[in-house]
């Protein structure tokens, strides 16, 4: 588990009537309410730097600002929102605010009080949160990042409010992010042919099992077949995907070019699971050193391991005594005899 935090990087307040409050001072606060005296409505939008580099999984979410000054009731309850349309720093007097939704919405009740009023609150918006990040994790929506904004849920009937410190003061709203981090899949297995198996087929099926160790689907595998065993020329090299490959189910790949009796072939295998945008190759943490030349996309991914074995195809049906498996660096390393 890790965390990180999201600083804030415009607020203001806006009045559905008249105006709006950029309060003042050293320690400007922005007012979130009704007033009692004239009926003013008054609501805080934050915005916030998002960045999803290394999340996996979004665990939790929380909303951390510190309150102010408070009128017309010890406990002033609140909404928070996440905002569905752009907004200014510093609107004109008598501009709108920006639109909202109660989609993720969340609210209660401010509990410090009197005298304690001033003080931090940690409020979960783990939904609203989720609805900004990219679809490539779990629960994102994509959605744009207005923001959020801060309401009172009595706005329509009650006259008072709450105060909450603005950027501009020492106290700057943040969100924390609690998330999971993903690893590289494993190095697949290899099921068959065997180590110093005997094939018949001139075009075999390969057959491998994915693993990943956070059970991810595989959205990319590339295999190669080679007569060399460093896959210097491969008589074929494919890459498959975009799919879903689930984790721990055997996959079976037909080798589509004749191979030659008489002939030692090699093949591997690497795995990889989808997680960014095309845009972030090469600022990807999450990309291992295992990288290899053999592919290279412009995608995002968790290049895996390469597996490989060795199929002789002798002239005449009998077995051929090979060494059995050898490990390297990307894999597993067999040899298999076809006849």
């Amino acid at each position: 588990m890790a965390t990180k935090n999201f600083s804030i990087s415009i607020d203001t307040d806006f009045e559905t009537t008249v105006g709006y409050y950029s309060g003042g001072g050293t320690s400007p606060q922005l007012f979130v309410g009704k007033s009692g005296t004239d009926g003013r409505v008054w609501r805080a939008p934050f915005k916030y730097n998002l960045d999803w580099t290394s999340v996996s999984t979004i665990t939790s979410a929380t909303l951390n600002f510190k309150t102010g000054d408070y009128w017309m009731g010890a406990s002033p309850s609140y909404v928070i929102r996440r905002a569905t349309s752009s907004w200014v720093e510093s609107p004109a007097p008598g501009t709108a605010g920006p639109s909202d939704t109660t989609t993720g919405q969340v609210s209660g009740t401010l509990t410090g009080g009197a005298p304690g009023f001033y003080k931090w609150y940690a409020i979960d918006i783990t939904d609203i949160v989720k609805a900004w990040a990219p679809t490539s994790i779990p629960g994102g929506g994509n959605a744009a990042n207005y923001g959020v904004q801060l309401r009172s849920n009595t706005e329509s009937s009650s006259s008072y409010g709450w105060a909450v410190y603005a950027r501009e003061s020492a106290y700057d709203s943040y969100i924390v992010l609690t998330y999971t981090t993903n690893t590289a899949p494993n190095a697949p297995t290899l099921n068959s042919p065997i180590g110093g198996a005997i094939v018949a087929s001139q075009t075999p099926t390969l057959n491998f099992t994915p693993s990943d160790p956070e059970g991810d689907t595989h959205t990319y595998y590339t295999y190669q077949v080679d007569d060399n065993s460093d896959f210097s020329s491969p008589v074929e090299s494919t890459e498959v995907g975009p799919g879903s490959f689930t984790n721990g189910v055997a996959v079976n790949r037909v080798v589509t070019s004749t191979l030659s009796r008489g002939t030692t072939y090699y093949w591997r295998v690497k795995t990889w699971e989808d997680r960014l945008a095309a845009d972030h190759i090469g600022h990807d943490a999450r990309q291992r050193a295992h990288r290899s030349a053999v592919v290279h996309r412009r995608h995002k991914h968790h290049p895996q391991s390469l597996c490989g074995l060795v199929v002789q195809l002798p002239r005449r049906a009998r077995p051929v005594a090979l060494p059995g498996l050898y490990l390297c660096r990307f894999g597993w390393l067999s040899r298999l005899v076809a006849v």
